[in-house]
């Protein structure tokens, strides 16, 4: 028998609702079956004792809780939650019986669109991750199968592994409905009859069970008793529960709509009646046998054909004739085995003749009742969970999680690799043992110092999750899974860590933080283990396809550097890799490793397309110049992000310039993808590898293009956001610094600019490429000013956009200062040439609504939203935004703004960053100034950009429901981009003109309200839990500056708790 803990993500209670009692009867059943349950929820529990422990949970305790036991069986966001559930837990099932997604879709229809997609997006990767990790997966109905087997397939869970174990597909994916008690439902009392004022024993009672939900339509079914109620005084339908037992979820737009309805018809209290409360699960059958009729119906839409009406199986345990729409798994067996009446959606005609039939013909309700109950005795929980139950009996892991899965994951010190492992393939040289130091002869105190970072090591902090990793893809009992739990055992207990060393008086770290990492023990510089390494090279010998990676070596840098790259290459631990060397050079002396191949060529970059092609197995081409070098992981993790996504063609990863490869340098860190930043350079550089497929349809390398061939390809090869995955780790060595774009860089992109047939040409400036924009047609522009009258600076403002070089645009400044006949009169005679348009605003200043009003009825296809305190700089300055906001891949376009002295206070904005809930990128710098991620001077993909300079398309403006009016002073213009990039739009900040701001002067000294905090987490909240997809997780989201982060550095969630008054 297994340990199983049952994982709900409701109140289990006494009221609980069709998620928890599921996951109650789970732990029932299996209790019963003689396994050691666990039934485990969120929130307090007040059950009386049960033959189970029923728990409380939090998400900082979950993975302790997991981990001891042999099955997990999880709903919902649990893992969206606690994400490292996957590891802890030894055996993940995922119950996907309800179609949540689509439910989304309905619960939120009446929201904002961004909201919607917000929504939508937080259910669909709860759904994902959970589908992704799950070894075994459970749904209600066949019809759900098929749907959740489309997206099993998608993400590759239909693959030769599961479909080699099971060719049904069932030991995947298997049909665990909802059930009933194997006993019949027993009356303590009257619920309704001698409860409810206004029903006696003589009516027809007509039971709604359970909630009303937005997915339900309990309007027809009101209508309909008002259609039927003159033919039949005695019909009385009662909504059993108006209430829900969790109360952080608030009521449904058609609870109100329902009652509202019946109180508009007179029904209220006469003919229909709703019970304010939520019914106890144990007292849900004196309502039940207290009605003549079960009904339920919903609405025509897609969540339909996929859910799983849990109420109709109430009726059926209790005998009731059901009346339902027709669509779903449930009515269908409805109709078939003419268990009741199914009607049309939205037809209250149908119900009504329903209703009447069934009132009029006791002898029907009695025939269909019995038909009822008799399919329900098919029905029972303990048939309903004989799938599961099977599981529970035999835990074993989904055959790809453990072809695939410890690739995945952390991997394991060498000490763990099991007795008798596979040896790497012939020709697959082990890597040699790294030294501790240079020097044969360390000193104690350095030997002291390396034991120092023992238990700061990413070996020892990723042994207990390894571990756990090893217990879901290892047999139990087995010699491989007692040797790992051995060595685990050993890690766990070293001692604590050692006394810090202290630091020479003469030795601080150096100031630059592209240089200051070195000496430091970061997660981004930290190298992989020797153990780490060996377990690499054994998990790499369990693959059945592996990932081939062409290394081609653009020599010329002479004997000892190419030797070096060389000898970088033969210490992977992924050893299913060929290099081809190209030297100009004459080659005197032929490779010893059968994998390295070595041609003379005058010309490396005119023959290296050739020489590619004569490769026999080529996945993923990496290019490297002679004396660079890869870090001994570097390949395992390149094909282990290339196995996970075979959609992903670029893998690209962060490394480090030292000009005589000797250790530190300074440190190179990428964003995530960028595709308007490599318009500005190759901030890639070569620290990438891209599928052979996309190299050869982008042309490969093109010798005519010299040094910027590498950055010319990946122009050409137009990828986009979701077909990269960077890896934000230092897992090169280059001796060569990215150089100042040429002429040849600006011929490249000059050359993608035509290829997509945009307005502009590129130029060089500043040792970078810019877009200059020559629209045929320069769009109306609507200025919006939010103002509290401070004449200083909206005057410097009005001048400065007098100033401006752009054809159509006119100024609307919405004053929040008071309408008085001097402020009118003032602002007639600074009017002078411009379009100006004032509106007074003379309610409490609320910074989004103000912006909104501007933009209410504005007469500009562009929307340029300015604070008061921007001073125009550069003259050309609009023509720069217009020319990106007008791209229909782009969201928000801002510019970099700088503060009265110069230094650059927006570069764009980085959730997490300052306080935790968002900052400004480069804040402090200087423009111009190189950093860990280049150049300031480029454009830069962001999350979003600042609302005192913000451009977007007033149609785009208008759908995304402008800024979000709940927030006072703060936040809306970051929540404006993020829902323009869950729209799969990018947002843009451009260094090309930048602006001036005297940030804060438009909202004066007011506090930030408290609302704003809130409603902030609630629009950041993806970006603050997983991280800031256009930041990299290895820089530190403290200001000022850009370094790199330490392991001591709170994370966001730690910084936003306190003022959200809450702990994560």
């Amino acid at each position: 028998m297994s340990r199983v803990l049952i994982l709900a993500n409701e109140h289990v209670r006494q009221r609980m609702a069709g998620p928890a009692i599921r996951c109650f009867e789970f732990a029932r059943e299996l209790s019963t079956l003689g396994h050691a349950v666990t039934l485990a929820s969120p929130f307090p529990s007040d059950l009386p004792p049960q033959a189970f422990p029923v728990e409380t949970y939090d998400a900082s305790g979950l993975e302790r809780l997991a981990a001891r036991f042999d099955v997990v069986v999880m709903q919902g966001f649990v893992l969206d939650q606690c994400p490292g559930l996957r590891d802890a837990a030894q055996r993940l099932v995922v119950d996907l019986y309800d179609p949540f997604p689509l439910e989304e879709l309905l619960i939120s229809a009446r929201a904002p669109m961004q909201a919607r997609l917000e929504v939508q997006d937080k259910a669909l990767r709860a759904v994902n991750d959970a589908i992704r990790d799950a070894d075994f997966v459970l749904c209600a109905s066949e019809k759900q199968r098929d749907y959740w087997l489309g997206a099993l397939s998608a993400l590759n869970r239909v693959n030769p592994h599961t479909y080699t174990d099971d060719a049904t597909l069932r030991a995947l994916i298997d049909v665990v409905p909802f059930g009933v008690p194997s006993e019949p439902p027993q009356r303590r009392r009257h619920a309704i009859r001698d409860g409810i004022p206004g029903i006696d024993g003589d009516d027809v009672v007509v039971l709604w069970g359970g909630g009303i939900y937005a997915w339900f339509d309990p309007l027809t079914v009101i209508r309909a008793v008002a259609l039927a109620a003159p033919e039949c005084p005695a019909l009385r339908l009662v909504f059993m529960s108006t209430g829900h037992p969790n109360p952080e979820i608030q009521e449904m737009w058609t609870n109100a709509e329902a009652q509202r309805l019946a109180a508009e018809l007179g029904l209220t209290g006469r003919h229909v009646f709703f019970n304010p409360d939520w019914v106890p699960y144990h007292e849900r059958a004196d309502w039940l046998l207290d009605a003549d009729v079960g009904v339920t119906a919903h609405f025509d839409h897609i969540e339909t054909r996929f859910s799983f009406r849990t109420r109709v199986l109430d009726y059926l345990w209790a005998g009731l004739p059901v009346i339902c729409t027709a669509g779903d798994t449930l009515a269908d067996a409805v109709e078939r085995r003419e268990l009741g009446i199914t009607v049309p959606a939205e037809d209250p005609a149908a119900v009504a003749r329903a209703l009447l039939a069934l009132a009029a013909d006791p002898a029907m309700r009695a025939t269909r009742g019995t038909a009822a109950r008799e399919y329900a005795s098919s029905l029972t929980w303990p048939a309903a969970i004989a799938p599961l139950a099977r599981y529970c009996a035999d835990p074993r892991p989904a055959p790809d999680r453990v072809a695939v899965a410890p690739l995945r994951r952390v991997p394991l010190p060498s000490s763990r690799v099991p007795d008798g492992a596979a040896q790497p393939p012939d020709g697959a040289r082990p890597a040699p043992a790294r030294p501790v130091g240079d020097q044969p002869g360390e000193d104690a105190g350095a030997l002291r110092e390396q034991l120092d970072r023992i238990e700061r090591s990413y070996s020892f902090r990723a042994a207990h999750r390894a571990s756990r990793t090893a217990r879901r893809v290892l047999p139990p009992g087995s010699p491989q899974r007692r040797a790992v739990g051995t060595m685990a055992r050993r890690l766990g207990v070293l001692p604590s860590p050692l006394p810090t060393l202290p630091t020479p008086a003469n030795g601080g770290p150096p100031a630059d933080p592209r240089t200051e990492w070195t000496g430091r023990d970061l997660p981004w510089s930290r190298p992989a283990s020797q153990g780490d390494l060996d377990w690499q090279r054994h998990l790499s010998t369990t693959v059945d396809d592996p990932v081939r990676v062409t290394v081609v070596v653009l020599s010329g840098s002479g004997y000892w550097p190419l030797q070096t790259t060389l000898g970088s290459l033969q210490a992977q631990s992924w050893p299913y890799w060929d290099a081809v060397i190209l030297e100009p050079e004459v080659i005197d002396n032929a490779p010893e490793d059968p994998r390295i191949r070595r041609f003379h060529s005058p010309s490396p970059l005119a023959t290296a397309n050739e020489r590619l092609q004569s490769c026999r197995s080529r996945d993923l081409v990496v290019l490297l110049r002679g004396g660079d070098t890869l870090e001994p992981d570097c390949l395992f993790e390149v094909a282990v992000a290339a196995l996970r996504d075979p959609t992903v063609d670029l893998v690209h990863w962060d490394d480090r310039v030292s000009p005589d490869g000797a250790p530190g340098g300074r440190a190179r860190v990428r964003p995530g993808w960028s595709p308007d930043t490599l318009l500005s350079a190759n901030h890639v550089d070569s620290a990438f590898a891209i599928r052979y497929r996309r190299y050869a349809a982008a042309g490969g390398l093109r010798p005519e293009m010299g040094d910027g061939a590498v950055w010319d390809l990946l122009l050409r090869a137009e990828l986009g956001v979701g077909e990269v995955i960077r890896l934000p780790r230092m897992l090169a060595m280059t001796r060569r610094d990215r150089r100042p774009a040429t002429e040849l860089g600006r011929r490249a992109v000059d050359g993608l600019l035509t290829r997509r047939g945009w307005p502009a040409t590129a130029v060089l400036t500043g040792g970078t490429v810019a877009v200059d924009w020559a629209l045929e047609r320069w769009p109306q522009v609507t200025v919006v000013v939010p103002t509290r009258h401070n004449r200083p600076l909206i005057g410097r403002l009005l001048d400065g956009l007098a100033a401006t070089d752009y054809p159509r645009f006119d100024v609307v400044v919405v004053d929040n200062g008071g309408r008085t006949p001097e402020n009118e009169r003032w602002y007639a005679e600074r009017r002078g040439a411009l379009d100006l348009t004032v509106r007074w605003w003379d309610r409490p200043f609320n910074y989004s609504a103000v912006n909104n009003a501007g933009a209410a009825g504005a007469r500009g296809e562009v929307l340029v939203f300015l604070n008061d305190d921007i001073a125009v700089v550069d003259p050309a300055w609009m023509r720069e935004l217009v020319g990106w906001a007008t791209r229909p891949e782009i969201g928000c376009a801002g510019l970099q703004l700088t503060t009265a002295d110069g230094a650059i206070q927006h570069g764009g904005v980085v959730v997490g960053a300052g306080g935790g809930f968002a900052g400004h990128l480069f804040a402090g710098l200087r423009p111009g100034e190189d950093t860990l991620l280049g150049s300031t001077r480029w454009y830069r993909d962001v999350t979003a950009v600042t609302g005192a300079c913000l451009a977007i398309r007033r149609e785009l403006h208008e759908s995304l429901g402008g800024f979000d009016e709940r927030m006072v002073l703060c936040g809306s213009d970051v929540a404006l981009g993020i829902a323009a990039g869950i729209g799969g739009l990018r947002n843009i900040c451009s260094a090309a003109t930048p602006m001036q701001h005297l940030e804060s002067a438009t909202r004066g000294d007011s506090p930030i309200p408290e609302m704003d905090f809130h409603a902030s987490y609630w629009r950041y909240q993806t970006l603050l839990h997983g991280g800031d997809p256009w930041h990299s997780p290895a820089l530190s989201l403290e200001g000022p500056g850009v370094r790199l982060r330490d392991g001591a550095e709170p994370s966001p969630l730690d910084r936003v708790g306190p003022v959200l008054g809450r702990s994560f």
